[in-house]
């Protein structure tokens, strides 16, 4: 990533961040955790995730005697935490960031296996900060997204005269990895229209839990698979996702 790049992230960063949305509610700026981590050249792949949208209960203290709501950035947030102790404040987060965690570490560290290591989250902690992480809304949500909002929103960000934070975002982070926890559905029908190849269906192993996709665009790999909250096992979802990089290993 260049500096120039890096420099281009936290001004869009800061424009969230500013962005009011009335009634004393501003939004919650995200990106790239920790920048020297990310662009490592020890990491073996640059990988963003997409969710949906972010939780005011993840700020810090630093942002707690802000009278307004939002005006804060996770990516700051998540970097300052030193433990796993420190990386959940919500019960929804303990699942997200557990799930983010170890599906992140057996991604950079396939060796043969699926490279899944059954609650490392606490000890791998820092894999957090080897990632970018954007969210579709980013305006503060509660504990459960509603869909036909978070549409609203990326229809309002990508549509002409929107603030377009999205798509600058995407293409300043430059991941070789997305993966798209719930909300590929918004991209597939604006972002990538005739491009998109045919879908590849991810190994699910879980009877009751049989979503998931994936794609090869430009040599990239596009996951679209569950939120990581979800109820699937963590190893069953960490292994469907870290499969289909090894797929993707074999095709480049």
């Amino acid at each position: 990533m260049k500096d120039s790049d890096h420099d281009r992230l936290k001004e869009i960063e800061e424009k969230i961040k500013a962005k009011d949305y009335g009634e004393n509610v501003f939004g919650v700026s995200d990106g790239v955790i920790c920048f020297d981590e990310y662009t490592d050249k020890k990491t073996k792949y640059k990988i963003l995730w997409i969710l949906r949208e972010p939780y005011e209960s993840d700020k810090i203290k630093e942002n707690i005697n802000k009278e307004k709501v939002g005006g804060w950035s996770l990516a700051s947030a998540l970097n300052k935490r030193e433990s796993w102790e420190q990386t959940v404040k919500s019960k929804g987060g303990v699942q997200t960031y557990r799930k983010l965690i170890q599906t992140t570490y057996a991604i950079l560290n396939t060796d043969g296996n699926d490279g899944f290591k059954k609650n490392s989250y606490k000890k791998d902690f820092d894999y957090l900060k080897k990632v970018a992480c954007i969210n579709v809304k980013k305006m503060p949500g509660k504990s459960n997204s509603k869909d036909k909002v978070i549409l609203q929103h990326y229809l309002r960000d990508t549509s002409q005269g929107g603030t377009g934070f999205l798509k600058q975002q995407i293409k300043l982070i430059d991941p070789d990895i997305i993966i798209y926890g719930g909300t590929f559905k918004y991209f597939k029908k604006n972002h990538f229209k005739e491009e998109l190849p045919a879908p590849k269906k991810l190994n699910n192993t879980n009877s009751f839990l049989k979503k998931g996709n994936y794609y090869i665009i430009d040599g990239k790999l596009h996951i679209d698979t569950y939120h990581p909250s979800c109820r699937m096992k963590d190893e069953c979802y960490s292994n469907n996702i870290s499969r289909a990089v090894k797929k993707w290993e074999n095709q480049i």
